[in-house]
């Protein structure tokens, strides 16, 4: 993410070659072994081997125009709209779970359909995680390492947004989000056993809903 710039200033990007590489060379990856995974099904169902490749690249460049334009998007953006950000994914975990609004496939309501597209909330979840976990350090920053009081309210933010997505039911992406919020404020200096005795009260209510 770019650093604070002030408003009107002429953005300096910066390009991160390692990370560009990185992610091409899994796309690449990616790629081929659908490729290969795909093409005697692909031949037989459609007539075209390369029906899932067409189809998967049709995805892959509109959502590299897309990280390229999160890349450009100046960090106090992120900042300014963190708040906002949260409240439209959690009205989206709302949303899917509405009968006539979210689809659900194989017992699980975790798509919203947009036309031809689906859109995964849980997803953009993640993003948004981070993004509120990053503006509340960046504020917080010496109440996150004084103590509970300085790190229950952001968990209990992300706790929202987790048990939203562990009612479609996601069970892996709710975790997920819990222990991205509790690595990141391990790393901007909250104490690790209340790191630990947090995240086992939230894995161990996680894990008594889901047996439940």
């Amino acid at each position: 993410m770019l650093p604070y710039r002030a408003r009107g200033d002429v953005p300096n990007i910066w390009v991160d070659a390692p990370m560009v590489a990185t992610f091409a060379v899994l796309c690449a990856f990616g790629l081929v072994m659908m490729l290969s995974a795909s093409m005697e099904f692909a031949d037989r169902r459609y007539g075209d081997e390369l029906y899932f490749l067409k189809r998967q690249l049709a995805f892959l460049l509109p959502a590299m125009a897309a990280a390229a334009a999160a890349y450009c998007t100046p960090s106090d953006f992120w900042f300014r709209w963190r708040l906002g950000i949260v409240l439209a994914c959690a009205g989206l975990l709302v949303a899917v779970l509405i009968p006539e609004v979210g689809r659900e496939v194989n017992g699980s309501r975790r798509w919203l359909p947009f036309g031809a597209f689906t859109v995964q909330p849980s997803e953009a979840a993640k993003l948004a995680v981070i993004i509120f976990i990053a503006g509340y350090i960046a504020l917080r920053h010496e109440k996150v390492r004084a103590g509970f009081s300085g790190i229950l309210k952001p968990l209990g933010v992300v706790s929202i947004l987790s048990g939203l997505v562990f009612l479609e039911p996601d069970y892996g992406v709710a975790v997920l989000l819990l222990g991205i919020a509790f690595l990141m404020l391990f790393l901007a200096g909250a104490k690790v056993w209340q790191c630990l005795s947090l995240l086992g009260l939230s894995g161990g209510l996680l894990a008594l809903l889901a047996i439940a």
